[in-house]
């Protein structure tokens, strides 16, 4: 009976998208140059390692990047927090919305976005997005 949960945990995804993916752009001729999204746990899922959760970004230009958690959001790490605040947490628990937050090199309009997440235990999570005709400091990515 345990193999049968160990197996099942393993195979589906434990993460789930809360609300909207946003590109933000500090200078909009330029491109999105930061992504924010939020994640919970899917109903039931154990409580996820943060530290060893990776997420790979890519568009159809861009070699893939893998990014790490870290305590700040750079274009290597991703931060993750509570509410969108405080610092950043080392792990999910049920009923928790971490805001994950990372810089990328300036993504030009109608760009599409392939954004992936891999925790340590548990089926990836992948999506894709695509940025505005029109960029401006604050997009929904749809």
């Amino acid at each position: 009976q345990e193999t049968v949960y160990k197996g099942v945990e393993q195979a589906s995804t434990n993460i789930q998208m809360i609300g909207n993916v946003y590109g933000l752009a500090s200078t909009p001729s330029s491109g999105i140059n930061e992504i924010r999204f939020s994640i919970g746990l899917a109903p039931g899922a154990p409580s996820i390692d943060l530290t060893k959760l990776k997420i790979v970004f890519s568009t159809p230009t861009t070699t893939p990047v893998t990014l790490a958690q870290g305590a700040a959001a750079s274009t290597t790490e991703f931060s993750t927090k509570l509410n969108g605040a405080g610092s950043s947490l080392s792990s999910m628990d049920q009923n928790q919305q971490i805001e994950i937050d990372f810089k990328v090199v300036p993504v030009a309009a109608n760009t599409r976005m392939t954004i992936e997440l891999r925790p340590s235990v548990g089926a990836s999570l992948p999506f894709a997005k695509t940025a505005p005709a029109t960029v401006t400091n604050t997009n929904v990515l749809y």
